[in-house]
């Protein structure tokens, strides 16, 4: 249980580091 528990924390911020990294990328390019 332990194992999954940390398994889906660490996809949920690597989601939201793409997603931020991704959102930033695409405002810095048009900037």
């Amino acid at each position: 249980m332990k194992k999954w528990g940390i398994f889906y924390i660490t996809l949920l911020i690597a989601l939201l580091v793409n997603g931020y990294f991704g959102i930033y990328k695409e405002t810095w390019l048009y900037c």
